[in-house]
């Protein structure tokens, strides 16, 4: 009888045993985060602008699925710089000119790469099986206080090209009347005997310096 009640007793230690290494093995429930705070200018950001008083701002944005943070938030800088330029065509100089908006294109892709004008970022990530999917945001401060160095820049740069090509307008005036100069000399030295020849020699340096000039002033823009 003693021997029955100690296997039986043993029987109910194993098994409470063993429903307590089952519970233990069993992964834990884990506390869900709660939901993120979904930032003002991203949720209504008409609301968001008219809080901000004076404060002009932008809003950039990836236009399609990325696969990567980097390749976002190049996307969602396209769109802002977009915005930029047709903000800043109304009140900038010659900004239609293709030289002209291709500076301008080419300062504000490194101002916002260096995010010296972008105020904040809502980023977002996906991972689905084939891998992740990345969306985003910029918020970029547009205030004419913030891209005033830009546009003093850009003046700076256009007063400079104007410059030059003045320059080289005067380099081909001046050129012009060397080679007649030297012509003329010539012609009088040798008395009008090679005149055919120093006329075709004269006429080629002056072809060939127009070219130049020519060139140079394309480079300028």
């Amino acid at each position: 009888m003693t021997q029955r009640l100690f296997i039986f007793g043993s029987m109910l230690l194993f098994q409470a045993a063993a429903g307590s290494f089952a519970s233990a093995a069993q992964p834990q429930p884990v506390n869900e985060p709660a939901i993120a705070v979904v930032k003002p200018w991203v949720e209504d950001f008409a609301a968001f602008a008219s809080a901000s008083g004076a404060k002009q701002w932008i809003v950039g944005r990836a236009d399609a699925p990325c696969l990567s943070e980097a390749e976002s938030f190049e996307a969602a800088s396209r769109d802002a710089c977009a915005q930029l330029l047709a903000r800043m065509r109304q009140r900038l100089a010659r900004s239609n000119d293709a030289r002209n908006e291709e500076w301008l294109q080419r300062r504000l892709a490194q101002e916002l790469a260096v995010g010296s004008i972008v105020t904040d970022r809502s980023v977002s990530r996906i991972r689905r099986p084939y891998g992740e999917i990345w969306s985003e945001a910029i918020l970029v401060d547009a205030s004419s206080n913030r891209l005033a160095k830009i546009e003093r820049d850009y003046s700076t740069w256009l007063n400079q090209r104007q410059q030059a090509k003045r320059s080289a307008a005067v380099s081909i005036a001046g050129l012009s009347l060397v080679i007649l100069g030297i012509y003329a000399g010539l012609n009088a030295v040798t008395k009008g005997y090679f005149r055919g020849r120093l006329r075709t020699g004269a006429a080629v340096m002056m072809i060939f310096g127009l070219l130049v000039a020519i060139s140079s002033i394309r480079a300028l823009g």
